[in-house]
């Protein structure tokens, strides 16, 4: 009889831990509810190519990201768009893949209209049929 009165406890403590872990909340921070770090702007590729999305500046051309077939991302712009003057900026996007040092001169980019770079935070760009379409 003393054994089963062990038994049972060992029992009603192990599905006590094991309810606690099941019910545990995650004490690390969410990283997709966060804030983000630096300015962002969200790009969804509805086409059914690989793109690559770059960054055209006055003095630079910088890869922001790829995107597979029908997929968003949110894409970080980088510190020194904001910094100075208010910089015009452009997008420049490459598809099926292909990357380049300077794509503003490939003949296959699509290149948007010219912006600043404060206005681009925040914004919804999408890439269909070979067109980008602006908000």
């Amino acid at each position: 009889m003393n054994t089963f009165r062990k038994r049972a406890r060992v029992a009603l403590l192990f599905g006590c831990f094991l309810v606690g872990c099941a019910t545990r909340t995650d004490t690390r921070p969410a990283q997709l509810h966060s804030a983000p770090a630096s300015p962002t702007f969200v790009f969804r590729n509805m086409s059914r190519d690989r793109i690559a999305i770059y960054l055209v500046e006055d003095t630079r051309e910088s890869l922001l990201g790829r995107l597979d077939p029908l997929q968003s991302a949110r894409l970080p712009l980088p510190d020194r768009v904001f910094i100075g003057r208010g910089e015009m900026i452009r997008l420049a996007i490459m598809a099926n893949g292909s990357t380049s040092l300077q794509p503003s001169r490939e003949v296959g980019a699509i290149i948007s209209m010219r912006h600043r770079g404060s206005s681009l935070v925040g914004q919804s760009w999408a890439f269909q049929a070979g067109q980008l379409s602006e908000p």
